[in-house]
């Protein structure tokens, strides 16, 4: 593995090092983090008008586990607006601020679909769950799951949305449900890329890796039952494709609709489709994607549906285990916070904080919470800011690795960049816009 470590000794990673992290070889990165278990000096920068950026280390336990917290408060409306952009092509947050001088902070956003192998058919969308993009629906969730949105003003909601509504086929119209729904009684199930079937099998080169099962990410076949594959196609939602007996890949199209062939009889490709949630208007809404559970969740309960989806893998994210969390909550004076709890996993003392623990620090400290979602946690964690001098830089996860993908490529330390993702809250000065 060390031979194969791409840029150790390149340039960019010097970044790093200035900060005092003492990285002596490829082996502090792939076999241990302890040379990122530093708590960070407190610091508090005011960014622009009513935007403020803090960091401080928080002790966990006496015996030394500790966090550090990267935050950003956006305290004046009037000052900022929101947007949640979301693409097919995953970017690193830093590029959010680069391409647009109006955005002052970028936060990771949420799930997506993230194999450790190249499909001849990947997704068409691989945001997992709710995607509205320019107000137009563009996957649906098959969970009941928070939807953080962003409304027509640039003020950024959320609402706890059941997979559940109405769906326009044509001149017909019929109740859907999604298959992982706690809901059960519709016309149609729904199925999407948050369907699928991740699993962790083991493997030579890195020990483990995430694969599709593709078996499993299949509708279910019976031979009175018929598919029709929802695609955006030209801008227009339509039906690309009616298969009758099942058996459809989960990512097909943008998402699928199965139900009963006799009352889908008349339905054909071509068709214009129009769906809906119950709890949900689209029509309000600018962008939006699904997120993690509510922090508050975790004020009584451990465990939480979110742990048991497949499309996630089999390491349950949201468990009774220290990772490094991104959250953003609101306050009931409409104060918006984006914050980063940081860690790194091959660390004795510093491999980031617990759901149940995030919930805990956030009660204590903040006052007169509305709401506080999680986002994707883990390796995503992240936040990009734009400092008054007009510097860019990333907070959290600096000792992230991006691994090969076939045994011809290297390792390659992206620190100073993190993961790239599709998904991200972007915080907008409106005098910049």
């Amino acid at each position: 593995m060390r031979e194969r470590f791409g840029n150790f000794n390149n340039p960019r990673t010097e970044g790093v090092r200035k900060r005092g992290i003492d990285i002596k070889g490829p082996s502090d990165m792939l076999e241990s983090h302890e040379a990122f278990a530093q708590s960070v000096e407190s610091l508090t920068e005011d960014l622009a008008q009513g935007v403020r950026f803090e960091q401080s280390a928080y002790r966990l336990t006496e015996s030394g586990d500790f966090t550090n917290r990267y935050r950003v408060t956006f305290s004046s409306a009037e000052d900022i607006e929101f947007e949640i952009n979301t693409k097919n092509i995953p970017s690193h947050l830093q590029r959010q601020l680069i391409n647009n001088e109006s955005v002052v902070c970028s936060i990771n956003g949420g799930f997506f679909f993230l194999t450790d192998d190249k499909l001849d058919n990947p997704p068409k969308e691989i945001v997992l769950g709710t995607i509205v993009r320019d107000g137009v629906l563009c996957g649906v969730q098959s969970h009941d799951r928070p939807v953080l949105w962003v409304d027509t003003d640039g003020v950024l909601q959320v609402t706890e949305v059941i997979s559940e509504g109405y769906v326009t086929i044509g001149n017909a119209m019929f109740s859907w449900v999604g298959n992982n729904s706690g809901q059960k009684n519709a016309e149609v199930k729904l199925f999407g890329v948050d369907s699928c079937v991740i699993q962790h099998v083991s493997d030579s080169e890195t020990g483990t890796k995430r694969v599709l099962n593709e078996e499993l990410s299949k509708t279910p076949a019976k031979t009175d039952i018929v598919d029709i594959v929802c695609e955006i196609r030209e801008g227009c939602l339509v039906v690309s494709e009616k298969r009758e007996g099942g058996g459809t890949s989960f990512l097909e199209g943008n998402f699928l609709l199965q139900g009963d062939k006799e009352a889908l009889q008349n339905i054909s490709v071509g068709d214009m489709v129009t769906i809906n949630y119950n709890d949900l208007n689209v029509k309000e809404i600018r962008n939006a994607m699904t997120v993690g559970p509510s922090v508050f969740h975790f004020d009584a309960e451990r465990d939480h549906p979110i742990n048991h989806d497949r499309s996630l893998g089999d390491k349950p994210s949201f468990s009774d285990r220290r990772m490094a969390r991104s959250v953003v909550y609101k306050t009931i004076n409409d104060a918006v916070t984006f914050e980063v709890f940081d860690g790194a996993p091959k660390t004795a003392t510093f491999q980031g904080v617990t759901p149940e623990e995030v919930a805990d620090i956030l009660k204590q400290n903040e006052v007169g919470l509305e709401w506080a979602y999680f986002l994707d946690p883990g390796q995503s964690a992240r936040l990009a800011v734009r400092h008054a001098d007009g510097s860019v830089e990333g907070y959290g996860n600096r000792h992230y690795v991006r691994w090969p993908s076939s045994s011809n490529q290297p390792y390659l330390w992206a620190g100073e960049h993190g993961r790239a993702v599709p998904s991200v809250v972007n915080a907008i000065l409106k005098h910049k816009k």
